[in-house]
């Protein structure tokens, strides 16, 4: 009866796999419990949590989600890679934001000047080649 301990420790992910492993247990001793009862069950482990009280709530009030334990648990999921999307992007953001005024800075990007051969003569200022190797598929050889 593992699945009487299950509690929220604050990892969301972790909490979701626990409950579905619980949800397997019990299904494999065939033990039946309506599916309103767990879905309310879930919930009722992550309202312990002062941080998960408002979604543990807000999805309690939501009759679809409440149907069916697994529905239960992919919104919990759903809500959860939403959460890792914002993050990512706000971590992606101040990046980026990084990288802006690091290159906004007074100091010139290093550049060279390439010269290349045109309209069939050597231009004497490239210096990758010689003048007999200018327009040889491989000059460097």
């Amino acid at each position: 009866m593992d699945w009487v301990s299950i509690s929220y420790q604050g990892n969301l992910d972790d909490f979701i796999i626990k409950c579905q492993k619980a949800m397997i247990d019990m299904a494999s001793v065939n033990i039946k419990i309506p599916p309103d009862f767990l879905s309310y069950w879930i919930l009722g482990k992550l309202c312990d949590n002062i941080n998960m009280y408002h979604l543990a709530d807000s999805q309690a009030m939501s009759l679809d989600a409440t149907k069916n334990p697994s529905t239960t648990l992919n919104c919990l999921q759903s809500f959860e890679r939403h959460q890792e999307s914002k993050h990512h992007s706000s971590t992606a953001e101040k990046n980026s934001e990084a990288f802006i005024t690091a290159t906004n800075m007074n100091t010139q990007f290093p550049s060279k000047m390439v010269y290349f051969c045109a309209n069939g003569t050597h231009n004497p200022l490239n210096t990758t080649h010689k003048p007999n190797r200018c327009y040889v598929k491989f000059p460097h050889l």
